[in-house]
């Protein structure tokens, strides 16, 4: 189970980042391994059952945000798993998902009771706002908003209280952006805050976000062996918490 006093276990050293998490060689062809993380390319839309409700979800087939990736299905088996996560246990919790896309990740908590805000970039706004509908929530039920990553003040979604859970899919995927969306994590969590990142495995550059992460968050990677099937096998879900600072002796 996940119980709020177990601490995560240390992070590895960076020079074992690169080997924990890449392959020796990166592909040649890149645009490969992007499409391959599309759960329904041609699809305008799709259906998924989160928590015991229907999840429909509509694409936007000519942006990168629009599409459902496989990582959300993952993250979601991962959040459903009652041996991790009791039943109940995300009812109140409050949590945001960032570079939240079509949003089916946290509609798909908010099945399960959870106090969802969905952020994206301005853009993205729309869609997200459409599939919260169609899903019978409203705008006050399930928030959205702009955050893009190390401009938005993030002090307006912890004015009303802690966020207990930051969830982020497919967004370590722009070498640019890295600093900023660890400073937005950062600027969103507390001590007690868990930032639970599903990610594909494509390129040795993505293991600066780790080497990045290292400096700021304690984080272990989650066992998904036991429910990701071959066809997922390069998705990875990784835990992470802010590192406390040690006080001198």
């Amino acid at each position: 189970r996940m119980e709020d006093d177990v601490p995560l276990a240390s992070s590895p050293k960076e020079e074992d980042v690169l080997n924990m998490f890449y392959d020796e060689d990166e592909p040649e062809d890149r645009s490969k391994e992007i499409e391959g993380g599309k759960l329904i390319p041609g699809q305008d839309s799709a259906t998924y059952n989160f928590f015991g409700k229907e999840v429909k979800i509509k694409q936007q087939l000519n942006q990168c945000g629009g599409y459902v990736w496989r990582c959300a299905t993952v993250i979601m088996d991962y959040f459903q798993n009652q041996q991790i996560f009791p039943e109940g246990h995300f009812v109140g919790k409050r949590i945001i998902e960032v570079g939240a896309g079509t949003g089916v990740t946290g509609i798909g908590l908010a099945n399960g009771g959870a106090d969802v805000t969905l952020t994206d970039q301005k853009h993205i706004l729309p869609l997200l706002e459409q599939n919260v509908i169609s899903n019978g929530f409203t705008l006050n039920q399930i928030k959205v908003a702009e955050l893009s990553w190390g401009e938005t003040d993030c002090s307006l979604f912890t004015r009303d209280g802690p966020i207990d859970y930051i969830v982020a899919v497919e967004c370590i995927y722009l070498e640019d952006l890295f600093d900023a969306l660890l400073e937005s994590m950062s600027q969103l969590s507390n001590d007690n805050t868990k930032i639970i990142v599903a990610f594909m495995k494509r390129r040795k550059a993505d293991s600066k976000f780790w080497k990045k992460a290292n400096k700021i968050f304690d984080w272990n990677k989650v066992a998904t062996e036991d429910y990701v099937d071959t066809e997922h096998d390069r998705v990875q879900i990784h835990v992470m918490t802010k590192r406390k600072a040690r006080t001198k002796q």
